[in-house]
């Protein structure tokens, strides 16, 4: 189960994160292309290579392939602060995500 799909969550969400998990890097990856692109990119640019081999590490490997993309890795990551729990980050992103679209 990725990142633990809770009762209370949708059934169908929760299924679909059982059967894909080797897919998407957080469980926020999931909800679009965009947010799967972006977690993947931000994947590459904050933590080392990934050294498995599932679809979610190819999505991240697949950024160190392309020497541009490098080259602007090294550059954010000299100008960061990596003093922060990125699971504690993700999982407020989540919680927001949630949270808007319950309002509509």
């Amino acid at each position: 189960m990725l990142l633990g799909c809770v009762g209370g969550d949708d059934d169908a969400f929760c299924a679909f994160l059982d059967n894909y998990a080797d897919r998407f890097v957080k469980e926020y990856a999931s909800t679009n292309h965009g947010e799967d692109i972006a977690e993947s990119f931000a994947r590459f640019v904050l933590l080392d290579a990934p050294t498995a081999n599932q679809i979610k590490d190819q999505k991240v490997k697949f950024f160190y392939d392309l020497q541009e993309l490098a080259a602007i890795r090294n550059q954010i990551r000299a100008g960061v602060d990596f003093d922060f729990d990125i699971n504690q980050i993700g999982a407020a992103r989540l919680e927001r995500s949630r949270a808007s679209s319950s309002m509509f």
